[in-house]
């Protein structure tokens, strides 16, 4: 298991009761929680708080944020980099390790002309779990 302070340590910033408290409570739970879910279950910290601790977070690169099509930024540490299939009727998540190419990262640095690098992604599939019905697709 991760050390919060070693992490934060690593990544050059001041270590803070507050920063501690988010990441270990992420390192901890161990999936992708919302602004909401963090600040209850850190308890001492409001929202606003805890989003500016994770702006510099995912900024540093040592917390992942995604969106899974339901209003809301979710936010998880990884230990290794994966992405997610999401089920759009139940929500169910489950972790893959299928990741865009350095081929395709090259293509699209290529097409848009105006960048000269991508320094992240976000990537998530949805679809329909095998508990809520098989989907009907042509892949």
């Amino acid at each position: 298991m991760k050390n919060a302070q070693e992490l934060i340590k690593l990544n050059h910033m001041k270590v803070t009761k507050g920063r501690l408290a988010v990441l270990q409570y992420l390192i901890d739970t161990g999936e992708p929680l919302t602004i909401e879910n963090i600040s209850l279950g850190v308890g001492f910290l409001n929202k606003v708080t805890v989003y500016r601790i994770l702006d510099i977070f995912v900024s540093r690169g040592l917390v992942y944020q995604t969106d899974f099509r339901k209003g809301k930024a979710y936010f998880e540490f990884q230990e290794h980099h994966h992405h997610h299939v999401v089920c759009t009727v139940c929500g169910y998540k489950e972790e893959i390790a299928a990741c865009i190419s350095p081929a395709i990262l090259k293509s699209v640095i290529k097409e848009t002309r105006s960048f000269s690098s991508i320094d992240r992604h976000m990537l998530e599939f949805f679809g329909v779990c095998n508990k809520c019905g098989v989907s009907k697709n042509n892949y």
